[in-house]
């Protein structure tokens, strides 16, 4: 009975921990080639694929629309600065300056444009059409998902990652303007003001001294004796 309940005991503990999915550390560390295809357009003629190259640090990722547009993204989540190679031919290299807020493509910077470009490649053609699990890194989903967290550490939040799976440079925090603090008057000193006022019994601020003399009627210095 106690051996069952023991086993009952440790097969709990195993799926639990199972659920839990990888670890960082262990989705930096692995590396790992995956693909995901779908079909598109009109009666299915045409397909996108997104294709991952993950060699520890090292992602280069493609994506196909129509399997004719070709884009490729050669990242390294663990070098600074930060930045983005692009191109399948000629490669032109994007800096991240600051972070991306918006997806005004009118607007945005280059480094903005290709993040938000790679980032929704995953989610469009990848996370959602991946199948497997996301917590198995073994799986196509668990790779994908794997490298839409680096990706997203890395160009969106600004974090060089390390093989061992810390942060080299995690992001400042935004200085926060703390105003003054001001000793705000009491209702309880308002009234007592505004009580000695109207019993003539605030006294009006003390004149200077004069010298050896003293002040009468009218504000005439007596003379000296």
């Amino acid at each position: 009975m106690q051996f069952m309940k023991f086993n009952i005991l440790f097969l709990t503990l195993l799926l639990s921990m199972s659920a839990l999915g990888f670890a960082d550390k262990e989705c930096i560390n692995s590396t790992y080639n995956g693909q995901v295809e779908h079909k598109i357009g009109p009666w299915g003629l045409f397909e996108n694929v997104i294709t991952i190259d993950k060699k520890v640090c090292d992602l280069t990722i493609e994506h196909q629309k129509y399997k004719m547009l070709k884009k490729r993204w050669t990242i390294d989540v663990c070098r600074m600065p930060i930045h983005i190679k692009f191109g399948v031919e000629g490669i032109d290299v994007y800096k991240r300056i600051d972070e991306c807020h918006t997806k005004d493509k009118e607007t945005e910077r280059d480094f903005c444009k290709f993040y938000h470009e790679l980032s929704d490649a995953l989610q469009d053609d990848g996370l959602i059409f991946a199948p497997g699990i996301k917590e198995d890194l073994s799986s196509v989903h668990g790779k994908v998902f794997c490298t839409f967290q680096l990706i997203e550490s890395y160009l969106g939040k600004g974090r060089v990652l390390a093989s061992g799976g810390d942060v080299i440079n995690p992001p400042a925090e935004t200085p926060t303007h703390v105003p003054a603090q001001v000793s705000p008057t009491s209702p309880t000193d308002h009234a007592c003001s505004n009580a000695g006022l109207a019993r003539g019994k605030v006294r009006a601020p003390a004149l200077p001294a004069q010298s050896r003399g003293e002040v009468r009627k009218g504000g005439v210095a007596a003379p000296d004796e």
